[in-house]
C-alpha cells in the first residue's frame, strides 16, 4: 500500500474537524473529541491489540515556574503508582 498524500496538517481540533466535514481528508482524535464531531462527521474505532495503552507527554515552556514543577513532578508520581498497580 503506498503512503498517503498528506497536503495539509493543522493542529487546531476544530479546523481538523472542519476539513474533514468538507471532505478534505480524515484525521484521528481522541474519545474525549467525540462529542465535538460536526454534522456529517462519523468516527469509526479503531482496535490495536498491539498497543499497550496510552503515551503521555508533559509540554512545558523552557523554563518552569514553581507550579508548573509541582505539576511535571504530580504527574510523574502518580505514572510510577499506576505503572506499578
Amino acid at each position: 500500500m503506498p503512503d498517503p498524500r498528506i497536503a495539509y496538517t493543522t493542529r487546531s481540533w476544530s479546523t481538523r474537524l472542519a476539513m474533514v466535514a468538507a471532505g478534505l481528508g480524515c484525521t484521528v482524535i481522541p474519545d474525549l473529541a467525540l462529542l465535538a464531531l460536526p454534522k456529517g462527521v462519523r468516527a469509526v474505532p479503531v482496535t490495536d491489540s498491539h498497543w499497550p495503552g496510552r503515551a503521555t507527554a508533559i509540554v512545558t515552556r523552557p523554563r518552569l515556574s514553581a507550579q508548573a514543577q509541582a505539576m511535571v513532578t504530580a504527574v510523574q508520581n502518580q505514572a510510577t503508582r499506576l505503572h506499578e498497580a
